[in-house]
């Protein structure tokens, strides 16, 4: 289930990129649920696994600086991105 989970974030993660890359109108919507659903993931990784399961320790995850400004930006952008 785990690789399943994975395998589609990856699939959804090079869908995103390619409606960047070739300037979608969807596109910057699908980065937004794309960033909000990676901070998500972070948050569960990092606040609910390390208490369910005993052999994961607790870890301050990173990732969430990037995801953070990723957001930021694609919020900023979207009424210019979609109007073009």
């Amino acid at each position: 289930m785990t690789g399943l989970l994975i395998c589609f974030l990856f699939l959804f993660k090079g869908i995103v990129a390619y409606g960047l890359w070739f300037e979608e109108k969807w596109a910057v919507q699908a980065a937004i649920v794309d960033a909000v659903i990676g901070i998500a993931i972070c948050f569960i990784m990092m606040a609910i696994i390390p208490f369910t399961v005993p052999s994961i320790s607790f870890t301050i995850r990173l990732e969430l600086i990037p995801l953070y400004f990723y957001l930021v930006k694609m919020q900023k952008i979207k009424k210019t991105w979609e109007s073009l």
